[in-house]
């Protein structure tokens, strides 16, 4: 028994491994869901946030620097908080 069968789900085929995930790319491609539905989607690249680039995400508007650094110690902080 599959793992979603199991909870209750729909017994549909397993998910796709991600070898066989579309690239990502800025433009929309056709994927066909594990279901067998065919969506338009646009794969994006995750980019990890380290104490070395906070920055991209106060320059992308995640956050504050002010909400970023509350709290954080001076002496200790990133450079995105100095």
């Amino acid at each position: 028994m599959d793992w979603l069968a199991h909870i209750g789900g729909s017994t549909g085929p397993a998910p796709r491994p991600p070898a066989v995930a579309p690239a990502a790319g800025l433009t929309a491609t056709a994927f066909e869901t594990p279901g067998g539905n065919s969506v338009s989607s646009f794969i994006l690249t995750p980019t990890p946030l380290t104490a070395e680039n906070l920055q991209l995400a106060i320059d992308g508007g995640q956050v504050t620097k002010e909400q970023l650094c509350a709290g954080v110690d001076a002496a200790t902080a990133p450079p995105a908080c100095q």
